[in-house]
């Protein structure tokens, strides 16, 4: 089932605030298989997978992903190599960044956190990489600029 996050924005002081997409990635273990959840939830729905869409002249966004804590799992963000992104692409992309609309701007054990400029219209594919656990790949539709 899949879920699309409608944004917001702000107006603060005559300038757009755009507040971070927040995601949150479950694991859980399955016949010795790792299967994710990905919501807006801080504990997504057994394989619950959404989309981001980042409205056509929203500007930039910052997208938190966060690994929700696993029973019996140890498992963390790959420092370095924590995503693959490709426009319009194979799902799941080529390794590395493959566009200029993203940039990775903090990578912790539990957390990353990317910068989507939304400048132009596009699907972006994209695979989240971890330790401990096969990858996730899940989408994100920008609208691009007004």
């Amino acid at each position: 089932m899949k879920q699309q996050h409608q944004e917001q924005k702000h107006e603060q002081h005559g300038q757009c605030d755009n507040p971070p997409v927040q995601l949150h990635a479950k694991a859980r273990e399955v016949c010795g298989a790792v299967e994710w959840s990905l919501g807006f939830d801080k504990h997504p729905a057994n394989g619950a997978r959404v989309e981001v869409e980042l409205k056509k002249g929203s500007g930039a966004r910052d997208i938190i992903f966060h690994i929700s804590p696993s029973h019996g799992l140890d498992i963390s963000f790959d420092s370095k190599d924590p995503i693959w992104v490709g426009e319009g692409g194979e799902c799941p992309p080529s390794p590395g960044i493959n566009t200029s609309q993203i940039q990775v701007m903090e990578v912790t054990h539990k957390k990353l956190r990317i910068h989507d400029l939304n400048s132009e219209k596009c699907d972006l594919t994209y695979q989240l990489n971890f330790v401990g656990a096969d990858p996730l790949d899940p989408m994100i539709r920008n609208g691009g600029r007004v």
